[in-house]
C-alpha cells in the first residue's frame, strides 16, 4: 500500500474520534457557561433554548447533524477497512468477520487500532486467532 493511501486511511481512522472529542468539549463548555450565567457570573444566555436546556435550538440541530455525519462517515470508512482486512495474507474467515463487525459497531475505536496494527507496518502482521476446539470439553 502506498504512503498516500496509508495517510488517507489514518486521517479517516482518526476523524470520527476527533469529531466526537470536539463535540464533547463543546458540550462541556456550554454546560459550564450556562452554569456560570445562572449563578450570575456571566450576563445571561442570549440564545433561545429548546425545552429549557443548556443548548439552543440551533446547537441541538448542529449536534444532530454532526452525529449523523459521523455515523455516515463511519459506515463509509468500514468499506475500505473491510476490503483491506479481507485482502490480508493468511486472514481467516473468523478474523475478517470479527474486524468487519468491529468496524460496523465500534468503528470509532476499531479504525485506529486496525490501522496501527495492520495498515501502518510495511510488512503486515500475520493475523492470528486462538484455536477453538468445539468438540472437546475444557474439563477433559
Amino acid at each position: 500500500m502506498s504512503r498516500g493511501s496509508k495517510l488517507a486511511l489514518a486521517v479517516g481512522a482518526l476523524l470520527p474520534l476527533l469529531a466526537i472529542v470536539g463535540i464533547a468539549v463543546f458540550a462541556v463548555y456550554r454546560v459550564i457557561t450556562i452554569e456560570l450565567s445562572s449563578t450570575g457570573h456571566l450576563s445571561g444566555n442570549p440564545f433561545p433554548t429548546l425545552f429549557g436546556s443548556a443548548f439552543s435550538t440551533a446547537e441541538w440541530l448542529g449536534l444532530a447533524f454532526a452525529m449523523i455525519g459521523i455515523a455516515l462517515l463511519e459506515l463509509l470508512l468500514a468499506i475500505p477497512f473491510s476490503i483491506h482486512a479481507a485482502r490480508l495474507p493468511g486472514a481467516t474467515t473468523a478474523f475478517i468477520a470479527l474486524w468487519i463487525a468491529a468496524f460496523v459497531f465500534v468503528g470509532v475505536l476499531a479504525f485506529p487500532v486496525y490501522w496501527l496494527f495492520y495498515v501502518l507496518p510495511d510488512r503486515p502482521r500475520r493475523p492470528t486467532m486462538p484455536e477453538i476446539n468445539v468438540g472437546t470439553s475444557a474439563w477433559a
